[in-house]
């Protein structure tokens, strides 16, 4: 497949080039040519003369069948929301995780998303469902309660992994675990050669409880027991420059999730300038879409740039590009998968745009990527995943009618539970 004559290609390479009127060659699930004219007989070929080529986005953080919930109960706070939500949650079925899923799937392809890291109930459908759809997933059975019999259910999950998806394991948080089973999860963390992927200083009350409890703050707690090695950590608002240091020296990525936790009203404090002096890989994530409450990697963009220039009082602190980085590259760092750059040898993740669109204008090779996060809003033109076009702009009107056939048997389940 040859995507012809590209407007402008945003490679996110070494150097941050943005090429204008080259050619991508794409041969299986990889990118083989970046040159200009590319001629080759019997290949198909697209016309991307007025599109502009992104690497696809990762949404580092999310529960994506929580779109379930998107609108019920909102402006409350976390615990009190969570009051409400929790008991609800208990009543999910394999299937309603499905319904929820596809939706979410449908809204994040349709917005340049190409992989997202999961943290919920009934993970084997929330893998159907990706599956089917063509996107990567990053997830793992939730280890809490019975740690044996949810390891067990975790290692079924690791004989699926593909080159579409990954396995990690999942603590949750520090709450959800005692420090002896902490222990016992990184043991097996190791033994099964898995990430760590958890909540960590999402709120006060958490770096509090820790504190109170064990002496220490929330970091220093995870990197005492070991788990902190190339981990992902959501959140990660409530630190200090110590534990900054330490996720530094151990290779965490920090998941920002600046719009749920604004809504929350967990913090939004996010000490952005302390992370990016320690060369701390900060990835983005949208959190679920009952606390977001949209999948939409773009939004989620623009805010974190405003929330860290207002909060630091520095209109320098953090550059479109910079943004953009976290969404792409340093989300490819948090999932692993090979890709959040246009280059060769890399894995054909992508999205387009068109150069006409009007939030882009008006148009030029130093202002996309700013217009891109500033300014851009709406669906892609279509959404390349392992050398496939799993969306395209056609694909809206279909989408939307089965959207809303999903919804009513959402709609049936408040309706039987509330």
């Amino acid at each position: 497949m040859i995507l012809k004559n590209c407007k402008y290609i945003v490679t996110q390479n070494k150097n941050r080039e943005i090429l204008e009127n080259f050619d991508i060659l794409i041969k299986g699930n990889k990118i083989e040519r970046i040159e200009k004219d590319i001629n080759l007989e019997n290949e198909e070929t697209f016309d991307c003369s007025d599109k502009i080529i992104f690497p696809g986005l990762t949404n580092a953080h999310t529960h994506i069948a929580m779109t379930i919930f998107r609108g019920f109960y909102d402006d409350h706070e976390l615990f009190d929301w969570l009051s409400k939500i929790n008991p609800l949650e208990n009543k999910l079925t394999y299937d309603l995780v499905s319904v929820g899923a596809k939706i979410a799937i449908m809204e994040m392809l349709s917005k340049g998303i190409v992989a997202f890291i999961d943290t919920y109930y009934f993970p084997e459908a929330t893998l159907e469902v990706s599956q089917k759809y063509g996107i990567r997933l990053v997830s793992g059975r939730v280890l809490v309660d019975d740690l044996k019999t949810r390891m067990a259910e975790n290692d079924v999950l690791i004989k699926k992994q593909n080159e579409l998806y990954k396995v990690v394991a999942d603590p949750y948080a520090i709450y959800a675990n005692s420090t002896e089973n902490l222990k016992l999860i990184r043991e097996y963390a190791k033994k099964r050669n898995l990430r760590i992927n958890m909540h960590a200083a999402e709120t006060r009350q958490e770096v509090f409880e820790c504190y109170k409890k064990n002496g220490k703050y929330v970091i220093e707690y995870l990197d005492s027991l070991g788990l902190l090695d190339n981990a992902i950590l959501a959140h990660c608002g409530w630190v200090t420059k110590n534990e900054i240091l330490i996720l530094s020296k151990r290779n965490a990525t920090v998941v920002h999730n600046p719009i749920s936790n604004m809504k929350l009203a967990t913090g939004a404090f996010f000490p952005y300038s302390a992370y990016k002096s320690l060369n701390v890989s900060i990835a983005l994530g949208k959190d679920g879409a009952a606390s977001n409450n949209s999948l939409n990697l773009f939004d989620e963009m623009k805010v974190m740039a405003l929330l860290n220039k207002n909060n630091h009082w520095d209109a320098s602190i953090i550059n479109a590009h910079e943004v953009l980085d976290s969404a792409t590259l340093n989300g490819a760092k948090a999932t692993g998968f090979d890709n959040g750059s246009i280059e060769e040898g890399k894995l054909a993740d992508l999205f387009a745009i068109s150069e006409t669109s009007l939030e882009m204008q008006p148009l030029t090779k130093e202002n996309l990527v700013s217009n891109l996060v500033y300014s851009y809003n709406s669906p892609v033109e279509f959404t390349m995943i392992n050398g496939k076009i799993v969306y395209k702009r056609e694909f809206l009107e279909e989408w939307t009618q089965k959207a809303k056939v999903l919804s009513q048997r959402i709609k049936q389940f408040f309706e039987k539970n509330l």
